[in-house]
């Protein structure tokens, strides 16, 4: 629970969540050791009940397991938070490769007075134009994402802003080409 692995990409942090979760269900089960030890500690005679040593030992073992509960429930956030940062990256990701691609495709585009070449090239944009509005929807997911990451104060709030204005820029410059195409 003390980890500062975090992954290096969506798969690692998912597998090192499931691990998190054995983890955390196996500190759970301790909770029952620990109040069988107040219970034999209560069934103490008086004096042993509240001598320092018993009442010391009670307290540590509770404030200790107190602080394995809270690393826990840090360290799941932490991986919450760097599984919501990959799954960003890799939405991003995914669409500035298809912009990639079609702005190649965009610019092997040569208008010509053939009427057969026009009706094939008509029919190419027609099916980009298609492909663009479902890439539109692609960036709306990657800013909505990015836009929650911000407002829960996402700690790698930079990336985030930094990945998004990129997407975003390249989305806008693909648009222009379009637009002039």
């Amino acid at each position: 629970v003390s980890s500062k692995d975090v992954g290096r990409d969506e798969a690692s942090v998912q597998s090192l969540l499931k691990k998190h979760k054995e983890v955390t269900e196996e500190l759970k089960n301790y909770q029952s050791a620990i109040e069988t030890l107040h219970e034999q500690a209560a069934s103490l005679g008086e004096e042993d009940r509240e001598s320092a040593d018993v009442q010391s030992r009670l307290s540590s073992i509770d404030k200790r397991y107190q602080d394995l509960l809270d690393l826990a429930k840090l360290r799941k956030q932490r991986l919450i938070d760097a599984l919501s940062l990959y799954k960003l990256f890799n939405e991003s990701d995914g669409v500035e490769t298809w912009i990639d691609e079609k702005e190649k495709f965009l610019t092997t585009i040569l208008v010509t007075d053939d009427v057969e070449e026009l009706a094939i090239m008509k029919h190419r944009f027609d099916s980009f134009d298609h492909e663009m509005n479902a890439t539109a929807s692609k960036v709306a997911v990657v800013n909505q994402l990015a836009r929650q990451l911000l407002q829960v104060e996402h700690p790698n709030a930079a990336e985030v802003v930094q990945r998004q204005n990129q997407l975003n820029s390249t989305w806008n410059n693909l648009r222009e080409m379009v637009d002039h195409k």
